[in-house]
C-alpha cells in the first residue's frame, strides 16, 4: 500500500480532534473525528485509532484480514471508549467516527462508523463507497429530502451510531478490488461538508500520483472554502 494523510485544525476551531494514521508496512490506513465537544473527542479518536492498529497490526503480520476483523476491531474500540467515557459523567457524549481500510494487494477493506467517509476515486470519477450512519441519511434513504436537501440540513451532523457512544457496535465493511491507478479517500467531514465531490475530484485529477500533493491540496480547498471544521484527509492505493 502507498499512501499520505494530512490533517488540520481549521480556521474556526482552536483544537483539532481529528486523528488518523496510515502505515504502509501493514496496509492500513485509519480515520477518526472525534465529537463531544469539551468532553475529550480528542482522546476518543486517539484512543480509536490506537485500538484498530492493535488489533489489526497483530492479524496482518499473521495472515490476510477479514471483514470480521475490522469489525472485532471497532467493537474493541468501542469498548475502551464507551468505558472511559463512563467513568466519569463530564466524559458523557464523548465519541468518535471510524473509517478503516485493509490492503492486501489488490484488495481492499473498507469499514466505517459515523459520517467520516471513504471513496473511490477511478477514471478521474469520485464514488462514495460508505454511506452515512445519520439521521440525515436515513432521511434520504427514505425518499423523505433529496441529497441536495441533505447538505444543509439543520441535522446533518447528527449520527445515528458511533464509537463510544452506545456499548455495542456494528460495523459496516465492503470489500473493493483497485486496479494500480485507483485509489481510496478518506475524510472527515471537514471536507466533505464545505467541498463537493466535483470539485474534490478535480483537486484528485490535479495532483495524479503524488499523494502528498493531493491531500494537501484537498485541505487548502476545504479552509479556502471557509475551514469551520478541522478537516483531514488521507489517499491511500495498492
Amino acid at each position: 500500500m502507498i499512501g499520505a494523510g494530512k490533517t488540520d485544525v481549521g480556521v474556526v476551531r482552536s483544537v483539532n480532534q481529528d486523528r488518523f494514521a496510515v502505515r504502509e508496512e501493514l496496509g492500513l490506513a485509519i480515520l477518526a473525528d472525534g465529537m463531544g465537544g469539551a468532553k475529550d473527542g480528542d482522546v476518543a479518536a486517539e484512543m480509536a485509532v490506537q485500538a484498530t492498529i492493535e488489533h489489526l497490526g497483530e492479524i496482518i503480520r499473521e495472515r490476510p484480514v477479514e471483514a470480521d476483523d475490522l469489525r472485532a476491531a471497532a467493537t474493541l474500540a468501542n469498548r475502551r471508549v464507551y468505558d472511559y467515557a463512563s467513568e466519569d459523567p463530564s466524559r458523557f457524549g464523548m465519541g468518535t467516527t471510524l473509517v478503516i481500510v485493509v490492503f492486501n494487494g489488490q484488495r481492499a477493506l473498507v469499514g466505517n462508523l459515523g459520517d467520516s467517509r471513504c471513496y473511490l476515486f477511478t477514471k478521474g470519477i469520485l464514488v462514495q463507497v460508505t454511506t452515512d450512519h445519520s439521521v440525515v441519511q436515513r432521511l434520504v434513504d427514505n425518499g423523505e429530502i433529496s441529497f441536495a436537501e441533505a447538505r444543509n440540513h439543520p441535522e446533518r451532523h447528527v449520527l445515528s451510531t458511533a464509537i463510544g457512544v452506545e456499548p455495542r457496535v456494528q460495523m459496516d465493511v465492503s470489500t473493493l478490488y483497485l486496479n494500480d491507478d485507483e485509489r481510496l479517500m478518506m475524510c472527515s467531514d471537514g471536507l466533505s461538508d464545505l467541498v463537493d465531490d466535483k470539485q474534490i475530484a478535480m483537486n484528485l485529477r490535479a495532483w495524479g500520483s503524488n499523494a502528498e500533493r493531493g491531500v494537501e491540496r484537498l485541505v487548502d480547498a476545504a479552509k479556502a472554502a471557509g475551514g469551520r471544521d478541522n478537516v483531514t484527509v488521507v489517499l491511500v492505493g495498492p
